[in-house]
């Protein structure tokens, strides 16, 4: 999966931290009704159509990502980054966080849907947090301020889990390109 170093970092941080994973994006999605490729649900609150339209732009994104080449190298545990390494990987964490955001903003650009549009608001809103939070983690990186970056990375599981929670109740299963990037 590819994910902006900063993730990848948090992820190393929180392994020795206590702190939850991320589920696995490649496994079956906890939807019980999976009838669309890319594993959109047919019984979420948004229908498949909808999604399949949004995906599709998720799936522009994640392209845009890996085009940004290989993670910078850092420790294997993020607490113990330096300022030199954060700031040396803080133009491949700002080009992801740009990323985000435009994604962001395409999803929030759809037109709500014809059914389930307050589940879709949530889901946008998690989404643009999501993008946000890693807009956060880049600002720190270039700062070169590791414990700020920490602290924003520990934040943007806790956004991560929400983007994936919300994605769920609409109908956008592990497996699909949104889950992937938000």
């Amino acid at each position: 999966m590819v994910r902006a170093v900063a993730v990848a970092l948090v992820l190393s941080a929180t392994a020795c931290g206590g702190g939850s994973s991320m589920p696995n994006a490649s496994g079956p999605s906890p939807s019980p009704s999976i009838t669309v490729p890319g594993l959109i649900s047919s019984t979420g609150a948004v229908p498949a159509d909808y999604l399949t339209q949004v995906d599709a732009t998720c799936a522009a994104s994640l392209a845009q990502l890996r085009e940004r080449g290989p993670v910078p190298l850092g420790p294997t545990d993020a607490r113990h980054l330096t300022a030199k390494q954060l700031r040396g990987a803080a133009a491949f964490l700002q080009r992801g966080a740009d990323i985000q955001k435009a994604a962001a903003a395409a999803v929030g650009s759809f037109a709500p849907p014809p059914v389930g549009a307050d589940q879709w608001a949530v889901y946008r809103t998690a989404v643009a947090r999501f993008a946000a939070g890693m807009q956060d983690e880049a600002t720190a990186a270039k700062a070169g301020a590791v414990a700020r970056f920490l602290a924003a990375a520990q934040r943007l599981l806790g956004l991560h889990t929400r983007a994936l929670d919300s994605g769920l109740v609409v109908g956008l299963g592990a497996g699909t390109a949104c889950a992937r990037l938000f």
